[in-house]
């Protein structure tokens, strides 16, 4: 739920959910809850997609080397307006942030690998924020206990947060 929380749904929002396991599962529902009128659901197991879909998926991908195809066709080009990432692993982390829009919001909530790495050209290039709730990765909380990182002109701004080891906004 928290993961959710970080980012402003409007009525009408499309979001995609990356991984259908328990995380997934309980993200896409509260999407749904929040407002996002299509929710699409991608994994790598397709028994995960069908219950996806019983619950309130608007459309299912399999995970492969079409999926960076299949969200801007279902999205007529544009992308989604929020990605939630629950798998942990830096192909997950990829096709969250491939498939939002300009502008976008990517969430980042799978903590299984401990390294990921993120596009950062894609990201800066599309002004996309990546926020990570809570547990931060130790090299975060290692600095200051949070930083944000938001993308400001061409250059990454560092600032301390306010709540000490909430919210990393890469």
């Amino acid at each position: 739920m928290h993961a959710v929380s970080l980012v402003p749904i409007a009525p009408g929002n499309s979001a995609l959910v990356v991984g259908a396991g328990t995380i997934g599962l309980l993200v896409q529902q509260a999407l749904k809850v929040a407002g996002c009128s299509r929710v699409f659901v991608t994994d790598i197991d397709s028994q995960r997609l069908a219950m996806s879909q019983s619950l309130v998926a608007t459309s299912v991908f399999l995970c492969g080397p079409n999926l960076l195809d299949e969200v801007p066709r279902a999205t007529d080009g544009i992308g989604v307006d929020v990605a939630v990432e629950g798998v942990g692993n830096t192909a997950a982390v990829h096709a969250a942030i491939n498939s939002v829009r300009k502008g976008g919001k990517v969430v980042l909530v799978g903590n299984v690998s401990p390294e990921v790495t993120i596009p950062f050209k894609k990201w800066s290039a599309d002004r996309s924020p990546c926020m990570a709730p809570v547990p931060l990765p130790e090299s975060i909380r290692a600095r200051s206990n949070c930083w944000l990182w938001t993308h400001q002109s061409e250059s990454a701004a560092y600032r301390r947060g306010s709540s000490p080891g909430r919210t990393a906004v890469v």
